[in-house]
């Protein structure tokens, strides 16, 4: 197995699994105490420690997680694990490329972060709730959460400090490269998309 690990591809059992068009989700399972080897994934990804332990070495820091602690990793992250005594349970949420184009429209990606006792903890339960029921519609259901999901993500990180659109960098910038064209603001507004 690579160390950037493709979408789906997962160290460990993986019991189940479904891809659409905007995430790949995964269960996975490993029933011991384990060391993952360092690796990165091809996707960005949200991952839901469901049940047992887990430690994880990113960026030089290490950092534990409970059951019900939710993550971030940014496409191509490296990072190494370490599955607790009693194994660990895992839903991994992987975002395609289109998922992260759409949001980078929006803001930046965010940066890595790890959460508990979070809107982003309850939604992706209840994503892992519809993976476990899958029924009619369970995709649309599935691309709304997922979503939701990275909104919460950059308005969380944005809190603070408002950012710029990115639209809006982008037709300042055509302004000011551009300053001697006369643009409708019909021009500009199919510029911003």
């Amino acid at each position: 197995m690579s160390n950037n690990l493709r979408a789906g591809e997962f160290y460990g059992q993986v019991p189940n699994k479904r891809n659409i068009p905007a995430v790949t989700l995964t269960e996975v399972v490993h029933k011991q105490r384990i060391s993952v080897p360092k690796h990165s994934h091809e996707l960005g990804h949200f991952q839901l420690l469901l049940d047992g332990s887990y430690l994880e070495n990113c960026g030089g820091k290490d950092v534990s997680l409970q059951p019900m602690t939710i993550s971030w990793h940014r496409p191509g992250i490296i990072h190494k694990d370490e599955i607790g005594n009693n194994g660990g349970r895992f839903f991994m949420m992987e975002m395609q490329p289109r998922v992260i184009e759409r949001l980078k429209e929006f803001s930046q990606i965010p940066d890595d972060f790890y959460v508990r006792n979070s809107s982003l903890v309850w939604l992706g339960y209840k994503l892992y709730q519809e993976f476990r029921n899958w029924q009619f519609c369970s995709d649309l259901v599935a691309e709304g959460i997922v979503l939701e999901m990275l909104a919460n993500s950059v308005r969380q990180q944005g809190s603070g400090e408002k950012q710029k659109p990115v639209w809006l960098t982008r037709i300042v910038e055509k302004l000011n490269e551009e300053f001697t064209e006369n643009f409708s603001t019909e021009e500009l507004a199919l510029e911003a998309n």
